[in-house]
């Protein structure tokens, strides 16, 4: 059983990458997103299995995890720029492998998770300054590996799990005072450690897991509110267990890293939902491989991965932006270049000047840096860059376009682009802005 290495907590190693045949409805070209590391200053210490949710303040909540000496109990939130360690009166005891999430309103739950002394059935609730141990009348049974997400009508879903060898394909929902068992006409299959997340249409979606004979799954299904469907996208990530995954805001999720089976290397692949198909996004750059980080939907636009497990336990913090390309603060008289890729679907030909624009104006806070690869004959599934330098000219929110042209001098694609210009400037850059 794949339980040994879950309990176990070994540590796993790195990269492996599936290419899979893409829809033949899929538009011609998209873009790939940015992966961009945030300081890990004053966050959390280096940690695996740490839970995530978001409040009603829409502050990350993190809870727990695992790293060297074993569980841990801390509870931090951010805000989108700072990490802040919480001092609750009162906290749940230390557990690997639990469940988090919150509802519709925000209202953060736990459930269950894994000690040396056995799985847990206890559930807690986040207030945003105290953890609250709640006794509800029913309760789901003792279990780890179970996954939960916010099924959208106020209430928070949980599915499947593992206890002892048994592995678990129940289904409950937690309506704030009390769980309640639900009994679909289908159900996924009993498994361990799937990824579950709302796409934030009302719908959850469900995506792998192991199952009974330790063989790792790449099935998707969806909630609906009462029933689950197995779906049948064309292109799907491959099987693993104990990836990421989260609501993208936009109707879908985004999908990272994993574990795909025994003797295998964790992830580094980072995919999208669309609520029909799934497309593998190829990012420049982006986390390396891993196992059980912490993802979370945080702004329009954004997802937070915290963490995980690869070739040593991580502490790095990413943001992923899968609609547009934030260059963050930049001072007046600095630079920041971004690379930015794109997905091409379908083969074509590229004209080579790739327009980068500063609110309608070339040539202006945002630059095109170097020679895209993006020109000329592209094949299909493969991947063009663009490098884009920020070089703001004045102080505040700077925004722009990168826009990618067929030979006849048609849009194929565009993404956004922003960053903040700060500070008052003494350089040349400053002197330019002055001028125009």
């Amino acid at each position: 059983m794949m339980k040994e290495r879950i309990r176990a907590f070994r540590t796993l190693a790195i990269l492996s990458l599936f290419h899979l045949p893409i829809a033949a409805n899929a538009q011609p070209i998209s873009f790939a997103g940015v992966w961009a590391r945030q300081p890990a200053a004053g966050g959390p210490s280096a940690r695996y299995y740490a839970l995530v949710a978001s409040d009603a303040s829409g502050h990350v909540v993190l809870f727990g995890g695992l790293d060297k000496s074993g569980a841990l109990n801390d509870t931090w939130t951010w805000d989108g720029a700072n990490w802040k360690r919480q001092s609750p009166s009162k906290s749940p005891p230390a557990r690997s492998n639990g469940a988090l999430a919150s509802d519709a309103r925000g209202n953060v739950v736990l459930f269950g998770g894994f000690t040396p002394n056995g799985d847990l059935r206890d559930t807690w609730t986040w207030d945003g300054l105290n953890w609250t141990q709640r006794f509800p009348k029913d309760s789901p049974s003792a279990r780890s590996g179970a996954s939960m997400a916010a099924d959208g009508s106020d209430r928070v879903l949980l599915f499947g799990g593992a206890h002892e060898d048994e592995l678990l394909h129940d289904t409950w929902t937690w309506d704030g005072k009390n769980w309640t068992q639900q009994s679909p006409a289908n159900s996924p299959s009993g498994r361990e450690a799937p990824s579950m997340a709302n796409d934030g249409a009302k719908h959850v979606v469900l995506f792998g897991g192991m199952n009974e004979s330790s063989r790792m799954l790449n099935e998707t299904w969806i909630w609906d509110g009462k029933n689950w469907t197995r779906q049948s996208p064309v292109n799907s990530p491959g099987a693993r267990q104990s990836a990421a995954m989260t609501s993208d805001g936009a109707g879908g999720v985004v999908l990272f890293g994993g574990y795909p089976g025994f003797g295998a290397r964790d992830l580094d692949d980072t995919w999208t939902w669309d609520g029909t198909n799934w497309t593998e996004q190829h990012p420049a750059s982006g986390p390396s491989a891993r196992t059980v980080p912490a993802l979370i939907y945080h702004a329009p636009g954004q997802v937070l991965l915290v963490g995980g497990e690869g070739q040593s336990v991580l502490n790095d913090a990413w943001v992923y932006e899968h609609g547009s390309a934030n260059f963050g603060n930049v001072k007046l008289d600095s630079r920041a270049t971004l690379t930015l890729a794109f997905n091409v679907h379908l083969p074509m030909t590229l004209a080579p000047n790739v327009k980068v624009l500063t609110d309608g104006q070339p040539n202006q806070d945002f630059t095109l840096s170097g020679t895209p690869s993006c020109a000329g004959d592209v094949k299909a599934d493969s991947v063009c860059t663009v490098r884009v330098t920020f070089a703001p000219r004045s102080n505040g929110l700077r925004t722009g376009t990168v826009q990618l042209m067929d030979k006849a001098g048609t849009m194929l694609v565009e993404t956004a682009v922003f960053g903040q210009g700060s500070g008052t400037g003494g350089s040349t850059l400053a002197a330019e802005a002055k001028a125009r």
